[in-house]
């Protein structure tokens, strides 16, 4: 194997502190349960994680992280592990009941340069589906990613290109600390300020 060219960038900007009307931060959440069978489709999750609500946080932006093998990623807000697969959120009404709430759901996922999924407090259209997405009270997160593993070997967690990652990470506002979670050997565990359950 030839070794890899790697280029990258980043561009920060800053404002006055006048124009600031909230802190954002983040929370992660991933798994270190991967062991792809060579071959073969498989599926990492569904993972379920309770979050604690605190009063006004709304989530503005989601991403998600696999490695090469990664076909697909969702990531859905629901109101328990048992919730349906399918969403029942109804376009157009940001108040309305739902279990399920799928809020990163790419169809033509890239593993090398993810899509982000947005939603603004003006967002095109008016839509109100792509406002801010409120975590309502004893809802978490649940998600799972799709990989197909074209090679002779099991492949495992790991931080290598040739190892698999299964992560999300969404950003909201207002800050009560970042959140960082991780699911292995069906034991959760959290470090951070958005409290799980």
């Amino acid at each position: 194997d030839l070794p890899l060219e790697i280029d990258a960038h980043t561009k920060v900007s800053t404002v006055p502190s006048s124009e600031v009307n909230d802190i954002a931060d983040i929370v992660n959440m991933t798994t270190f349960d991967i062991a792809l069978p060579p071959h073969q489709d498989s599926t990492v999750g569904p993972l379920y994680f309770p979050v604690q609500k605190v009063e006004g946080t709304k989530f503005f932006a989601f991403g998600a992280h696999t490695h090469r093998a990664g076909k697909h990623v969702t990531v859905q807000i629901v109101d328990s592990p048992d919730a349906p697969m399918e969403a029942d959120y109804k376009d157009g009404d940001a108040n309305a009941f739902y279990q399920t709430r799928t809020v990163y759901n790419v169809p033509d996922f890239n593993w090398d340069n993810p899509a982000y999924v947005y939603y603004m407090q003006d967002p095109p259209n008016g839509d109100p589906s792509r406002q801010p997405v409120e975590l309502k009270s004893g809802y978490g997160f649940r998600f799972w990613c799709d990989y197909f593993n074209n090679t002779d070997k099991v492949i495992p967690f790991g931080e290598n290109y040739v190892d698999e990652m299964c992560y999300f990470w969404g950003y909201y506002y207002p800050s009560n600390g970042g959140l960082f979670c991780t699911y292995s050997d069906n034991t959760r565990a959290c470090l951070g300020g958005l409290k799980p359950d």
